[in-house]
């Protein structure tokens, strides 16, 4: 039986693990088979949507945070790597707006603490896209905050001064795009970001846009304490995938050794939904095809 993971984040994002690390993680959880979803981004070792890695098959992908109807919600995209793509072209935009966005943040930083942040010590720690835990290590390394979970609460969680929203695509912009490159869409781990009563009527519309699988497997206690943001589990989500037909994928959302989510090997996907999956995506390229 084979079995795969289809949630990871490297040090090319949030994670703390490069991409050989994360290999070598999967290959001795007994996994055959990884995506890559780094927030944002396409990892850049990641030349081909899907290639072998010391045996390991690996699938090229991002998560990507997106708007419908007020709900800010994540989208998992499958087999899109770097190139000439509209959706190349989308992560190197949002790669310059976090950048700008970052300056902001380290700004307001500065206008809080004694020390000083200079953005080449944050910019410095980042293999690719800048993300808020990069700047909170720096505030650890200053002696700002005692830790990450500290540095968040005094100044960069979404509630302090320092915050600094991102501006998002809404959910069909982003699914037209990734279609249009060939790619496939999933809705990741919906329990955690819609309220119960919400998501029939939200899925209804991403079916509409053209989603073509949820995150029905998903790994909702690796992340702690997530009373306030915790809605149903994956029973409901495979209930409502079977309800719309629609393909499934499943992960850890691993983000590496040093994190609070080192979580891979914990939430495993049969192999069988793999090969699902590589079929819709060789429907959308063959559709692709002039």
């Amino acid at each position: 039986m084979k079995f795969a993971d289809l949630h990871i984040h490297t040090s090319a994002s949030d994670g703390t693990d490069n991409l050989g690390t994360r290999v070598r993680d999967a290959k001795a959880k007994g996994l055959s088979c990884i995506a890559i979803t780094d927030h944002d981004t396409l990892h850049p070792l990641l030349e081909e949507p899907v290639q072998i890695i010391d045996g390991l098959e690996v699938i090229s992908g991002s998560e990507i945070e997106v708007e419908l109807d007020g709900f800010k919600i994540d989208l998992l995209v499958y087999f899109v790597s770097k190139g000439e793509n509209r959706f190349s072209r989308l992560v190197d935009t949002i790669y310059k707006k976090r950048v700008e966005r970052m300056k902001e943040m380290i700004e307001r930083v500065n206008e809080m603490i004694d020390s000083e942040i200079f953005f080449e010590e944050v910019d410095n720690l980042a293999d690719n896209v800048l993300v808020r835990p990069h700047l909170g290590k720096v505030l650890v390394e200053k002696g700002e905050a005692k830790n990450l979970d500290e540095a968040y609460e005094k100044f960069i969680s979404s509630e302090s001064y320092a915050y600094v929203p991102l501006d998002i695509l809404n959910s069909k912009e982003l699914i037209d795009i990734v279609h249009d490159c060939g790619g496939i869409v999933s809705l990741a781990h919906p329990g955690r970001s819609i309220p119960k009563g919400e998501f029939p009527s939200l899925l209804e519309k991403l079916v509409e846009q053209g989603l073509d699988a949820i995150e029905t497997e998903y790994y909702y206690k690796g992340f702690g304490n997530v009373s306030d943001r915790y809605f149903f589990g994956n029973g409901y989500a495979r209930k409502m995938c079977d309800a719309y037909n629609l393909l499934v994928t499943g992960g850890s959302d691993c983000h590496g050794c040093l994190s609070h989510h080192y979580t891979i090997g914990k939430k495993m996907l049969y192999y069988g939904y793999v090969e699902e999956l590589k079929n819709r995506w060789k429907e959308i390229k063959s559709m692709n095809d002039p």
